[in-house]
């Protein structure tokens, strides 16, 4: 998919997702509980994505969202969609439901960068 949007084919927005206390969620409720929250995430993006983008853990509780073929206004509507999506409705754990927040951040290619460690530091200043 990468391959096709570099060389020319469509131009990609990538968003950078950052859950929310998730160190003391698993501090508080356990490990286990934040494995569930992890694929509850998972799962949510799996439920409502669609087809052409990607979404990939990076470590601990951070996301890497690809969306070939946006532009800011949709790259960012789709973010925000995440977000309400996941507040509205809490994931269920081991240890009862939990509403899970994040914090977003946005870079197009090429715009913003055509190497990925250029698109990767805009989307942590973006966030």
């Amino acid at each position: 998919m990468l391959r096709r949007c570099v060389h020319g084919v469509c131009g990609f927005g990538l968003g950078l997702i950052d859950l929310d206390h998730f160190k003391q969620l698993n501090d508080q409720y356990g490990h286990l509980a934040g494995d569930d929250v992890l694929k509850g995430v998972a799962q949510h993006w799996l439920d409502s994505r669609r087809a052409s983008a990607a979404l990939f853990r990076i470590g601990g509780e951070e996301f890497l969202l690809i969306l070939p073929g946006v532009d800011v206004r949709e790259a960012c509507k789709r973010l925000e969609s995440i977000c309400r999506g996941l507040a509205a409705s809490p994931l269920p754990t081991r240890s009862g439901e939990r509403a899970v927040t994040l914090l977003a951040g946005l870079a197009l290619w090429p715009e913003q960068g055509r190497a990925l460690d250029e698109l990767l530091h805009a989307t942590e200043v973006a966030l």
